[in-house]
């Protein structure tokens, strides 16, 4: 697809691939990748039963095909019929992180979290993808004690990631009791003292732990820590910076009483 740039409007980048296709019908990869585009656009008034039944016709692409049918008949809900193939597809190893995140996605429009919980752990047993990893922590927690397990998998597989750590704190500040808040409050004295020392945010996170276990004279500190780092960075100042300001003087105000 030439002279195109991959980030041009979508009817540009259609009509490229409807030229290359007509020019050359049996360039099999631009009709995968044509498909995807209309799939990801939603694109109703656009069909890519063509492409599809071409892929399926020919055993070397046969496997795209299938993927790309499965995608559809999500985005068209005849679930029942997607829930079918995918299931296939995953037993046959195509595309199996994609289409488990399909599964979890019909599942959960039918209220099934279970269902949708075993489709996301076929999504990140495949490939330890992140977002994976928190979405299933997500649908985990909330029902009961905290998934203690897969808590810990998280801080082995990611110790440095912001997205997965934050998630983590979450899960364990939330569940409230002693316990778990202890393991709040690791995750996040880590956080401020190894990871992000320079993280307002993170310190915040920290005195609110310290406040929840009552260690006020211990958050006091942290909280003074914060707001010097607020005075110093100048990208902190200015009106950006009130909400998480008023944030800490109210926070200093639980400990001073």
């Amino acid at each position: 697809m030439t002279n195109v740039r991959p980030d041009a409007p979508y009817p540009v980048l259609l009509e490229r691939y409807d030229q290359d296709i007509r020019e050359n019908p049996k360039n099999y990869l631009k009709r995968v990748e044509r498909a995807l585009l209309v799939l990801e656009q939603r694109d109703t008034g656009r069909t890519t039963a063509e492409d599809i039944d071409t892929l399926l016709s020919h055993s070397e692409w046969r496997n795209e095909g299938l993927r790309l049918n499965a995608i559809r008949l999500h985005h068209q809900k005849r679930f029942d019929e997607a829930m079918s193939l995918i299931q296939e597809n995953i037993r046959n190893n195509i595309h199996v992180r994609e289409q488990s995140r399909l599964l979890a996605d019909i599942e959960l429009f039918r209220r099934d979290t279970n269902g949708a919980i075993d489709a996301y752990h076929t999504a990140w047993a495949k490939d330890s993808d992140e977002t994976d990893y928190i979405d299933l922590l997500d649908l985990q927690s909330g029902r009961g004690n905290p998934p203690e397990e897969l808590l810990q998998q998280g801080l082995h597989r990611y110790p440095r990631s912001a997205g997965s750590i934050q998630s983590i704190f979450e899960v364990y500040s939330a569940a409230g009791d002693s316990g778990s808040l202890q393991k709040a409050l690791q995750v996040s004295d880590r956080a401020i003292n190894t990871l992000w020392p320079l993280s307002v945010d993170w310190k915040i996170r920290h005195a609110r732990v310290l406040i929840s276990l009552k260690r006020p004279r211990e958050a006091k500190p942290v909280l003074l820590a914060a707001l010097d780092l607020l005075d110093e960075d100048v990208r902190l100042k200015g009106s950006d910076s009130e909400p998480v300001r008023k944030q800490i003087f109210t926070l200093l105000e639980v400990v001073r009483k």
